[in-house]
């Protein structure tokens, strides 16, 4: 007959019952119960009570089939020792629910409350698991190590300098070392974690088969991050973080691994601490850099640091789309000049507010940056007030790309840039910089500011600006990213890396944008080496008249301008185009204009001019 009489009382469903004062008084322990059922399988139930384990860990070790079951959080076990509470090894098919397991930290911990290790088919379920007392040790409410298989960690509390992350165990040298973990299908769902330092966290020597899903998880505090994966995910599974809510006083997400998809959370800060970005790529345990990565669908608000951000990071490749973000204290979605990248799309995302309260004069102000990437395309987004306090700012920057080889900038929508009154430095809408071989900007609305003042000011604001690198030299684009020319190279220096290209074609076309601005300074200044096409565009300029000022200018090896409509101030030329070499081919046709149109420093003649139109 089934389940044998193993004693310890009449519990329905129950192959052992232990009850608090047969633990206590060591009549029948939890240890001793589940000794009599590890072997041959069984339920081990809790009844109601404070179950003291003193500082000896309840082991789990060569079990199977075995389930662990108190009452809720009216079943306590208490701990005291540096180790952990509970420690699980070579066991399959083990489930612990329903338990609270309260420990102390008094600054010698040197494990998780709960270790799991070389097991499969675990579950850990609706469990309260607290760590109370000194926070400053890095330790787990639940820890993994070795190889696991099928781990389901659902519907928990988790009270901890961390929530679920890497088995740490004793050592003679460092009081403490992390353990390799190799994990096969793990999934932690619908926990509430309130951590002071991480949530969940996998970083290092963390390696992960199949899927691995971290999904609709409340996640509280983590002054460092909510959520670190930086190890590796084998070639053909995935992690996906989904739907989990994050109110962080540090970083958001950090992710380091391939196939990630990072969907529909809701990252928030704290008003506590400084907060940290809203969602990192850097390099994790693969040094080659991210292959397949999604940032779908998140909303990212009231953060001190960037939305999304590339620190660091090789990026093959990655789609960011579909984010809200909004009030973060830097930009919306930028990388570093540390940064590379193969493929970058950027599409339908809405950065709204960024940057509110930037005024510092040695840092600039960036929505939205792309660097040293080979193939970019930044598509359909809209970016609504960026630094518009940041007068003192050296410059500001709604979409700005840096060494990017092919870069298509479309659809998008620049608004509310810069501060409306004056301000120091430059502030410019779209801006390419460093070398590129073809750049496409088109569709795209660039305005200042949506209410032009009176006073349009004496500040330098482009709608469009790109640069080109000179014939030879060095150019610094910014602290840690800078160019020196020799003929027909380019060496970059990224940060500490020095990396070698060739000079791009610089290929650009500027196609079809509504461009508006207020200041001293054109609506689109282009200096490129190659052929340039602007044609479609609508430019328009406030300024106070002057003969030095245009509405438009270019530099390229050859123009092909036709039908634009540029307006500025009376007396203002307003298109100038400079050939490089002067006998460089070009064609100015169909454009109306406000005032004149020049070539090589000369007005159009025949049979050019009668072609375009001047109305003033």
């Amino acid at each position: 007959m089934w389940p044998p009489d193993f004693g310890g009382g009449d519990c329905c469903e129950c192959s052992v019952c232990v009850t608090a004062e047969s633990h206590n008084s060591g009549t029948l322990t939890i240890q001793q119960a589940i000794n009599k059922v590890k072997t041959i399988g069984g339920t081990v139930c809790l009844d109601v009570g404070v179950y003291s384990l003193g500082e000896t860990p309840v082991n789990i070790i060569d079990a199977k089939s075995l389930t662990v079951r108190g009452q809720g959080s009216a079943t306590v076990l208490t701990f005291v020792g540096a180790g952990s509470a509970i420690l699980m090894e070579r066991s399959k098919d083990v489930t612990l629910e329903r338990l609270a397991l309260l420990t102390a930290d008094r600054g010698q911990v040197t494990g998780p409350v709960v270790a799991v290790r070389n097991s499969s088919a675990v579950t850990m379920q609706r469990n309260a698991i607290a760590r109370i007392g000194d926070h400053k040790t890095p330790s787990a409410a639940i820890g993994l190590g070795g190889i696991l298989v099928g781990v389901l960690i659902r519907e928990n509390i988790l009270i901890a300098p961390i929530g679920v992350g890497r088995l740490t165990v004793a050592s003679d040298a460092t009081g403490s070392r992390n353990v390799a973990v190799l994990t096969a299908d793990l999934v932690v769902v619908d926990n509430t974690f309130e951590c002071t330092q991480r949530g969940i966290s996998f970083d290092v020597v963390s390696i992960h088969a199949f899927q691995t899903r971290l999904a609709g998880n409340l996640i509280v505090g983590c002054s460092q991050a909510a959520i670190v994966m930086l190890g590796w995910v084998v070639p053909g599974s995935g992690l996906d973080v989904r739907e989990n809510e994050i109110n962080t006083t540090g970083s958001g997400i950090i992710i380091g691994t391939d196939d990630a998809r990072i969907e529909s959370n809701s990252i928030a800060g704290l008003p506590v601490g400084p907060g940290g970005d809203g969602i990192v790529l850097t390099r994790g345990f693969d040094r080659t850099g991210l292959d397949r990565c999604q940032i779908l669908g998140n909303r990212i608000l009231g953060l001190g640091g960037n939305g999304i951000q590339v620190v660091n990071g090789i990026i093959r490749s990655a789609m960011i789309k579909n984010n809200f973000i909004q009030v973060v204290g830097g930009g919306g979605i930028v990388m570093n000049d540390q940064s590379r990248a193969g493929q970058m799309t950027v599409e339908n995302n809405q950065l709204l507010n960024l940057a509110p309260l930037a005024n510092d004069a040695k840092t600039a102000v960036t929505g939205l940056r792309i660097v040293n990437t080979i193939r970019a395309e930044i598509i359909a987004n809209v970016l609504d007030g960026v630094g518009i306090a940041a007068a003192k700012s050296p410059e500001r920057a709604g979409i700005q790309l840096a060494n990017v080889a092919s870069g298509r900038v479309d659809g998008n929508e620049v608004v509310n840039l810069g501060p409306p009154g004056d301000f120091a430095g430059d502030t410019v809408g779209i801006e390419s910089l460093g070398t590129f071989s073809q750049l496409d900007i088109a569709s795209n609305t660039v305005r200042r500011n949506l209410a032009t003042p009176d006073n349009p000011g004496k500040s330098k604001w482009f709608a469009v600006r790109i640069g080109s690198l000179p014939a030879s030299g060095f150019v610094a684009v910014s602290g840690k990213l800078a160019f020196v020319v020799a003929d027909t190279l380019v060496y970059a220096f990224l940060g500490d890396v020095l990396a070698t290209l060739p000079r791009g074609k610089e290929v650009v076309g500027i196609q079809a944008n509504l461009l508006e601005a207020y200041g001293v300074s054109p609506t689109v200044s282009v200096i490129a080496n190659g052929v340039f096409t602007f044609s479609t565009n609508r430019c328009l300029l406030t300024a106070v008249s002057s003969r030095n000022q245009t509405v438009a200018q270019a530099q390229a090896g050859a123009i092909i301008a036709n039908a634009n409509y540029l307006e500025g101030p009376a007396k203002v030329t307003a298109l100038l185009l400079q050939l490089v070499p002067e006998n460089g081919p070009f064609t100015v046709l169909g454009n109306i204009s406000s005032g004149e149109i020049l070539i090589n420093g000369n007005p159009l003649a025949l049979p050019r001019a009668p072609l375009n139109v001047i109305a003033p």
